[in-house]
């Protein structure tokens, strides 16, 4: 089996948790925040070689709220032949927005302000603008980009066993 799960949504949607169903079966995690570079530099070049080397299945956990953004990574699995399949979060702002703050809160103890958020340099802190942004930019996928599948995934906040 050969393919590639492309998991789109706006930060904080969960996308991470969802990929990690994927990794369980061995496919490759190709995120940018942990590889660096943006999601059509370094992240397709780590694709590419890792293909070459033999790994057949793979999947993307970056928001690729564009069409544009999606673009270079769909000519790449094309030229590849790996079947592209786009997972699509639909967590609200509102739901993004408490992940954001909840992982925020695990990691520093507090809320973030924009400033701080950015001195982190963690990719995984980011004001909440960036959430308005990518709602208000997003396009939905669709298979005449070059997907074989595009379905929604229902997001289901899980608080873990120490919430009652």
């Amino acid at each position: 089996m050969s393919d590639v799960i492309l998991i789109i949504g706006p930060p904080g949607a969960g996308k991470g948790t969802a990929a990690k169903r994927f990794t369980d079966k061995g496919y490759m995690v190709l995120n940018r925040d942990a590889i660096g570079g943006a999601t059509s530099g370094k992240l397709l070049e780590v694709l590419e070689d890792a293909y070459t080397d033999g790994q057949r299945t793979f999947v993307l956990d970056n928001t690729y709220g564009t069409v544009k953004s999606r673009a270079p990574l769909l000519a790449l699995c094309q030229r590849l032949r790996l079947p592209a399949h786009c997972l699509v979060m639909t967590t609200l702002i509102e739901e993004a927005q408490f992940n954001a703050a909840r992982r925020q809160i695990q990691r520093y103890g507090k809320l973030l302000t924009g400033p701080e958020a950015k001195a982190t340099k963690d990719p995984n802190m980011f004001p909440p603008v960036a959430q308005y942004k990518y709602f208000k930019t997003y396009e939905p996928p669709t298979l005449d980009e070059g997907f074989v599948q595009v379905t929604d995934e229902l997001y289901i906040r899980s608080l873990g066993p120490e919430y009652v």
